[in-house]
């Protein structure tokens, strides 16, 4: 498992401990099992690169990505669901 695993778990118990503090630490519990039952995989710059890489290749051409990659839709694309692969 990777570490970005393991930081969107953390970033999911701090937005459930607003709403429901016992279930979070409930997942948190979980998730320290799993940090110390698995070996945790790092990611470096070549490993994000090529995240991103697959990401991007993945984002439906009306995603909300474009907008912050700042990629424009055309009229036609606005106008219309498109599951197709960005870029």
């Amino acid at each position: 498992m990777s570490a970005v695993t393991m930081g969107k778990w953390q970033a999911g118990i701090k937005r459930t401990r607003h709403q429901d503090p016992s279930k979070a630490r409930e997942i948190e519990l979980w998730v320290d099992q799993l940090a110390t039952s698995y070996e945790i995989l790092p990611m470096d710059t070549q490993c994000f690169r090529e995240w991103g890489r697959m990401m991007a290749s993945s984002l439906p051409r009306n995603s909300c990505w474009r907008v912050v990659m700042g990629q424009k839709q055309s009229p036609r694309e606005r106008g219309s669901i498109s599951y197709g692969v960005a870029g």
